[in-house]
């Protein structure tokens, strides 16, 4: 989720091409475009945008700022740099969270919060 926090994806992932051999892959996962939209109640869903919440889990109240993006501006960074999308995911929870927290286990059953992907490095900079 790290990704969250980096506004600008494509100097990221032209970044990550740069680095990575023919063949290299990045793995990464962020908040999901449609629960973000929601959870964030954006006006501006096809905008990256600023957005923060208050984690209240570790004592003190902590104000996290990040970006909220589309889905468009999640996977087209990485496929203009030079990837290609290997596999995207949109996990689901599991048992030992509808122990923990049922009812936000039966909510995530039916919108994701989270989408991970994988995408291999398949052209040299330059070449399609």
């Amino acid at each position: 989720l790290c990704l969250d926090y980096v506004q600008d994806w494509r100097k990221l992932f032209q970044e990550f091409h740069r680095i990575l051999a023919r063949g290299g892959s990045v793995q990464f996962s962020c908040g999901h475009p449609a629960f973000d939209a929601e959870y964030y109640d954006t006006t501006s869903y096809f905008s990256v945008e600023q957005v923060e919440c208050e984690w209240t889990g570790f004592g003190i109240p902590v104000v996290m700022p990040s970006y909220r993006r589309s889905l468009e501006e999640i996977l087209m960074p990485p496929i203009e740099a030079g990837f290609s999308l290997k596999q995207i995911v949109e996990p689901l929870p599991n048992d030992d969270f509808r122990t923990a927290d049922p009812i936000r286990y039966s909510q995530l059953l039916h919108r994701p919060a989270f989408l991970c992907v994988q995408a291999v490095k398949t052209t040299i900079a330059g070449n399609s």
